[in-house]
C-alpha cells in the first residue's frame, strides 16, 4: 500500500505544479496583452507628439515671418528700447 500512497502523493504534487504552471501561463498571457496595449498607446502618444510639434513649428514660423516682415517688429523693438 505504501507504493500506491507514494504514487498518489506524487500525482498530487504534479497536479499542484500543473496548476501553478497554468496560473503562470495565464499571468504571462495577461502581461503580454497589457504590454501590447501599452505599446499601442505609446505609438499613439508619439504620433500626437509629432503632430503637435509640426503645428508648433508651423505656428512659430508663421509668427516669426509675420514679426520679421511688419511694423510689429518696429513696435516691439521700440518697447524693448524703452524698457531696457
Amino acid at each position: 500500500m505504501d507504493g500506491i500512497q507514494a504514487k498518489e502523493e506524487i500525482l498530487k504534487v504534479l497536479d499542484e505544479l500543473n496548476n501553478r504552471l497554468i496560473a503562470k501561463e495565464t499571468e504571462l498571457h495577461n502581461l503580454i496583452e497589457s504590454n501590447s496595449k501599452l505599446l499601442q498607446r505609446i505609438e499613439q502618444l508619439e504620433e500626437s507628439n509629432r503632430k503637435l510639434r509640426n503645428k508648433i513649428n508651423k505656428g512659430s514660423s508663421f509668427w516669426k515671418d509675420l514679426f520679421a516682415g511688419s511694423c510689429i517688429e518696429k513696435i516691439v523693438n521700440g518697447f524693448k528700447k524703452i524698457f531696457t
